[in-house]
């Protein structure tokens, strides 16, 4: 809506959409990633990264939303310091152990959808994308279990390489 670009966005204000997505966490990244969506301005893209890097903790559906518009707005080094939080290290030396990190952290890589998405495309382009795919097993999945994700077809990303 063209009258309302700059402004707050219509609808995350209204107390019952709010009370919605507040129950997931605080709503200042979501109003951040928005309005820095609708205006491309670089203050509100530098808001958008504070609000999604900021010390305390972010809901997981938010902080996928905050690497989504990170990448898609070219904030490349804002996503994977954000990435860095969300998906630790999933290696493990022994299938014991693999086991072991898994049941300790299950929602440890609930969010990688998101590195999926076309919004995504400059953020799997950069060379950190292989260290990511290999500390949180995504590539070792997908090189044994014969199933590359989708975008290896049209991307030529390093972590694709060696898995088709």
């Amino acid at each position: 809506d063209p009258a309302n670009r700059g402004r707050d966005p219509r609808g995350l204000s209204d107390p019952a959409f709010a009370s919605v997505i507040a129950a997931t966490g605080p709503i200042e990244p979501l109003k951040a990633i928005v309005r820095a969506a609708v205006t491309r301005r670089p203050e509100d893209a530098d808001a958008m990264e504070n609000a999604c890097l900021r010390n305390g903790p972010l809901a997981p559906l938010h902080q996928q939303q905050c690497l989504g518009a990170l990448a898609a707005l070219g904030r490349i080094d804002a996503a994977y310091r954000l990435a860095d939080r969300m998906f630790p290290d999933q290696r493990a030396a022994t299938r014991a152990e693999q086991e072991r990190l898994w049941l300790q952290e299950p929602e440890a890589l609930t969010g990688t959808s998101v590195v999926f998405t076309p919004m995504a495309a400059a953020f799997r382009a950069d060379p950190r994308f292989l260290a990511l795919t290999e500390r949180t097993g995504l590539r070792d999945y997908w090189r044994t279990s014969r199933q590359p994700p989708d975008f290896c077809r049209t991307e030529r990303v390093a972590a694709c390489q060696g898995i088709i």
